[in-house]
């Protein structure tokens, strides 16, 4: 049977979400950048304030506006604000959103706060942009063309199925990289237990590569508007409300990274407000992230 992706999402109690969230109709997102060059990084130290030597506020030979080779406004020697040498803000090769080879956000000599330590080399984070010269097609997958079938129903394969699925509602980058991945497996049966395994870990590591989005921006009730995560997010369904033990920050995170902005809109009103499951938060979230076009907004 069709895998329930319930290594991203764990299954099973409705629980009220909090007055915050509960408050939360119209949904926007705050602004900020969202294709980066890199996913992580370590090492860093403190750099000096307002100053850089051998550096400047916004350019850099081999990195990018809002940085500079050896130093940055609101830096120091040898770091910069948010790029650096061989990296950039907005990606970059061998950089990462948000850092840079060996520099620092606000400053630190030989490290950096959001980035990639070394810069060239690191991996590319997975946004809006394409990363195949031209958009896969689902059916061309192998298995897209067979059914599965098992517990009196008949389903498409897993990889097929998600294609599509991303396809509709997914970032292009993620998209692509799932796509790939699929691609890839050399597995004949692909209703069995094995295939479904494998696809599961092209989600995985597919969601594990998205580009950082920005926290929920949602009424307050008062007004107002006040910033909704995905921290908040799964606080409404944790094992002391779910019975199958909820859902994680780390698993919503997954999910709204991977998303593009009018599906990640989606999937949070469809929690919020239809929690189609009405039995458990956990499979509710599920439904509204893996099923979102039979949730329209309420």
């Amino acid at each position: 049977m069709r895998s329930s992706l319930n290594r991203f999402l764990v299954t099973s109690l409705v629980v009220g979400a909090t007055a915050v969230l509960a408050s939360a109709c119209t949904v926007k997102e705050v602004e900020t950048s969202t294709d980066g060059g890199g996913l992580a990084g370590s090492g860093g130290s403190a750099g000096g304030s307002q100053a850089g030597a051998g550096g400047q506020a916004q350019a850099g030979a081999g990195g990018q506006a809002q940085g500079g080779a050896g130093g940055q406004a609101q830096g120091g020697a040898g770091g910069q604000a948010q790029g650096g040498a061989a990296g950039q803000a907005q990606g970059g090769a061998g950089g990462q959103a948000q850092a840079g080879a060996g520099g620092q956000a606000q400053g630190g000599a030989g490290g950096q706060a959001q980035g990639g330590a070394g810069g060239a080399g690191g991996a590319a984070c997975l946004g809006d942009s394409a990363i195949t010269d031209n958009r896969p097609d689902c059916s061309g997958l192998p298995g897209a063309s067979e059914t599965c079938s098992g517990s009196g129903t008949s389903y498409t394969p897993n990889g097929p199925f998600y294609c599509e699925y991303f396809d509709q509602h997914a970032r292009r980058g993620v998209f692509d990289k799932f796509y790939l991945c699929v691609n890839d497996l050399s597995i004949a049966d692909h209703c069995g237990e094995a295939y479904e395994d494998a696809v599961q870990d092209c989600v995985d590591s597919t969601f594990g590569q998205a580009c950082t989005v920005p926290p929920f921006e949602v009424d307050d009730g008062a007004g107002g508007t006040t910033t909704v995560t995905c921290a908040d997010i799964a606080a409404t369904c944790t094992a002391s409300t779910s019975a199958s033990g909820g859902f994680t920050e780390a698993q919503c995170t997954g999910v709204m990274n991977s998303m593009d902005e009018v599906s990640r809109n989606a999937i949070y009103d469809c929690y919020q407000e239809n929690r189609p499951g009405n039995t458990d938060c956990a499979d509710d979230f599920s439904a509204c992230a893996y099923d979102i076009d039979s949730y329209p907004a309420p």
